[in-house]
């Protein structure tokens, strides 16, 4: 693809807001607030990638409620509880405007159920062009509660807290029908286009409607922590916290999980089996109760009751006084888990996710985008994901070290390095792979053929961060304050979260993790932030034009500023057609051949990286790739972006506030991450877009004004 298409189109977002918030005093040493919040947000955005002409601008309509209840209570004056009530709600009903029905009509593809009126569209992945994703139909609601109660004693130089927090949550969600995914990769033609343009995909996905989901689980925390005063020079802080985090269940309980020991599905009970289980899921493929299986009847997990957190910090004035002070800490933490997690219990025999794998015999493909799929309920198309059995919450250990100088004019000084270990990441292993082989694959070589991929999400995965931090702050004084902080850092990992999927990415080869250990993508090596406040020395009681008759337009403005700059991202070429491996793994991490890094004078939107650094393993050779992940450098960006404030009084305590701000003010271009695919040579090492994070995309203004009374 050429990428040269260019549109500029209109979009806005409505926010409608308001709070409402009540104090009352019930007695001198009892005061009580309660505070009720709404939001509403209608985006009028672009969707999927394509003129709004042809599929209309996306329907979304976001709600969030809460309500806040907080009661202090000052038993003695060295004795103080809060108690605290709470209540939110977030909704985000959201969809395109296309009918995937009638998408399906037209294209002519078979075998999928019957579903008019819903917003949904085929998915038709092209290898090394723009993929079209008009967004799903959604509506996700998500109910959070939450009751926190905390202690305080202050006793000589101990200041002791203790606290416990109950937090039930809520996720429900109802699953609209998909209408497929069909990709061409240029395995029948050596063209991605041109397997399009003859209906040849190479893999094809379905899956059917399910019962809406029910998510239900709760946390259960509590701690206690010192604050010891052992001199004038040095403070200790040292304290336990445990967090329980129930494993989620459904409402309804339908759901599943795998017991991968023998290769079957689990539900909680018959009744699910005998009401809930899709007619189509493969009857061969065996289905057991909670109880058969030694499984928690409701959550099909065990939870974790082992999480304790001791943490301990210290502040030293080694010199006396407060010019220079130490401080260091050394702490556990856990990693909670949500509804995200859960919601791979909701396929298997209720949504019967099934894969395909396009074969040519005697030049005529077994699939076809008009006919895509096997009959249906065949066995060894199955896809299923499950979770272990004994899956632990993923715990972080974080130690730090800080020095603080004090360098006069309310300028200060700090030295920062901060470590972490995370230890019990989950990711994803496909326990049904076969051993990579010059074998050719074959259904028969899994270890439980009835099967196609079974994803275990277990622990084992690692991560560690290093940082060097040098920041340099101004407090506000005279009318200005600013802060810049630069940032090396380096974190390595090998269950990267590059998906934004809370359990962990799937590791490419489920027989070696380690060959996935790499910096982590979006952690870049340098990063630098500064900001900037300054009341401009211009107008009545200021060194310019203090009395000047323009005083009232040009004096009493504030300026802000911020620059932001950092290193590329750490990217990972890939390959696409073919399966080296014969583990019917197609595409993947290439070979590396030489370095693949371009000089920076070298790099252009054209050719970032050296392409042919990397190749694609060669056919049946039995492996993966032999390219590490995050070999790449990516660009990297700089934003300058500056706002200047005013308040002009109306009358008593009734002020226009007028607003001008500009983000990336100079319109700096900065690129998003080159094509990545080398099987799509026309593209692969080009970069057709701009990024748009840290507000980094082109030059946006702002002109507003606001009515403060």
């Amino acid at each position: 693809t050429v990428s040269n298409y260019r549109a500029n189109v209109p979009q806005q977002i409505r926010h409608d807001q308001f709070d409402v918030r009540v104090d009352y005093a019930l007695k001198s040493n009892n005061n009580l607030y309660a505070r009720v919040s709404y939001k509403r947000s209608e985006p009028r955005v672009l969707d999927g990638g394509l003129p709004v002409e042809q599929i209309g601008y996306r329907v979304q309509t976001r709600m969030a409620r809460q309500v806040a209840i907080s009661d202090t209570w000052t038993l003695t004056p060295r004795l103080i509880n809060e108690l605290k009530l709470g209540f939110a709600r977030n909704f985000n009903p959201a969809r395109g405007q296309l009918l995937g029905q009638e998408l399906v009509e037209l294209l002519g593809i078979q075998g999928l159920q019957p579903a008019p009126g819903v917003e949904n569209v085929p998915s038709l992945p092209i290898t090394g062009f723009q993929t079209v994703a008009p967004l799903s139909k959604q509506a996700p609601a998500e109910n959070t509660y939450q009751l926190v109660d905390q202690l305080t004693h202050i006793r000589g130089r101990h200041n002791i807290k203790g606290g416990v927090e109950y937090r039930p949550q809520q996720y429900n969600a109802p699953v609209p029908a998909q209408f497929g995914s069909y990709s061409f990769t240029g395995f029948a033609t050596g063209n991605a286009w041109g397997d399009f343009l003859l209906a040849i995909p190479q893999t094809t996905t379905r899956n059917y409607v399910r019962p809406t989901r029910y998510a239900r689980f709760y946390h259960l925390s509590w701690f206690i922590q010192d604050d010891f005063k052992l001199s004038q020079n040095l403070t200790l802080n040292y304290g336990l916290r445990y967090d329980y985090n129930q494993p989620a269940r459904d409402k309804r309980d339908i759901i599943f999980n795998v017991d991968p020991l023998n290769g079957r599905l689990v539900v909680p009970n018959q009744s699910i089996i005998d009401q809930f289980v899709n007619p189509l899921f493969p009857r061969a493929i065996p289905i057991v109760t909670a109880s058969a299986a030694a499984f928690p009847e409701r959550s099909l997990r065990r939870g974790d009751h082992n999480n304790f957190q001791p943490r301990f910090g210290a502040a030293w004035r080694p010199f006396g006084g407060s010019k220079t002070v130490l401080r260091g800490g050394y702490g556990f933490y856990n990693d909670d888990f949500t509804a995200d997690i859960f919601s791979a219990l909701y396929g298997g025999p209720f949504s019967l996710t099934e894969t395909f794998v396009n074969v040519i015999n005697n030049s005529t493909p077994s699939l076809t985008l008009q006919r895509p799929f096997l009959g249906a309920g065949s066995t060894g198309n199955v896809d299923v994901t499950g979770l272990d059995l004994n899956l632990r919450n993923a715990y972080v250990q974080q130690w730090n070290a800080t020095l603080e100088r004090d360098l006069g004019g309310t300028v200060g000084l700090r030295l920062s390095y901060i470590g972490t270990k995370a230890t019990k990441l989950v990711f994803g292993r496909n326990v049904n792979m076969p051993t990579p082989s010059t074998t050719p694959f074959n259904q028969n070589r899994r270890p439980y053929p009835l099967f196609r991929n079974i994803t275990a999400r277990t622990n084992g995965g690692n991560q560690i961060y290093h940082a060097l931090t040098t920041q340099i702050e101004r407090k506000w004084t005279r009318g200005l304050s600013f802060m810049g902080a630069w940032t090396w850092a380096k974190n390595l990992t090998d269950v990267d979260e590059i998906g934004g999927v809370e359990a962990g990415t799937v590791i490419e080869n489920a027989f070696d993790r380690s060959r996935e250990r790499a910096d982590a993508q979006y952690t870049p090596r340098h990063r630098f932030i500064s900001s900037l406040i300054w009341e401009l020395p211009v107008g009545k009681g200021k060194r310019l034009l203090s009395t000047h008759p323009v005083n009232a337009v040009l004096g009493g403005w504030q300026l802000s500023a911020s620059y932001i700059a950092q290193t590329g991202e750490f990217l990972t070429p890939s390959f696409a057609g073919v399966d080296p491996s014969n583990t019917q793994t197609v595409g993947g991490i290439p070979d590396r051949i030489r370095n693949g890094n371009l000089p920076a004078g070298e790099r252009t939107i054209d050719r970032w990286f050296d392409v042919s650094a990397f190749a694609v393993p060669a056919a049946n050779s039995g492996r993966f790739g032999t390219s590490g992940r995050g070999v790449i450098s990516g660009p990297g960006r700089q934003i300058a972006s500056a706002a200047m404030f005013k308040s002009f009084p109306v009358r008593e305590q009734m002020f226009v506030r007028v607003q001008i701000s500009f983000t990336n003010l100079f319109n700096k271009a900065n690129f998003d991450v080159p094509a990545l695919n080398i099987s799509a040579p026309n593209n692969v090492g080009t970069i057709r877009a701009t990024s748009g994070r840290d507000l980094a995309g082109p030059r946006n203004a702002l002109i507003g004004a606001r009515l403060d009374w």
